[in-house]
């Protein structure tokens, strides 16, 4: 399902990605006194969905002749966020804090 979705977006995706580790991202974000400054991260990511097919497989051995026997076959649909490897957007904002 990741590699058709890589496939179509000809983006870099991963199901895991580590955020901050050796960014080059230096902001000082300066809250003056009596606000409160919210930082906020956003990741973009790809939606896709798809199919999972269940079963059993046997091998049987009669007579030296090898035969697979399939067995309990169940389909179920999926669907997964994936996120984009290392992209993220910062968003801050700074608001009045209450008394």
């Amino acid at each position: 399902m990741m590699i058709q979705a890589a496939e179509k977006t000809s983006l870099p995706l991963s199901f895991d990605t580590v955020v901050g580790q050796a960014t080059k991202k230096n902001n000082q974000y300066n809250v003056p006194a009596r606000q409160v400054g919210y930082l906020y991260g956003y990741v973009p990511a790809v939606q896709e969905k798809g199919n999972v097919t269940y079963g059993e497989v046997y091998l049987t051995l009669r007579a030296g002749k090898p035969k697979l026997d399939v067995k309990n076959v169940t389909q179920q649909g999926i669907g997964a966020w994936i996120p984009v490897q290392d992209n993220i957007s910062f968003t801050f904002m700074t608001s009045t804090q209450p008394r």
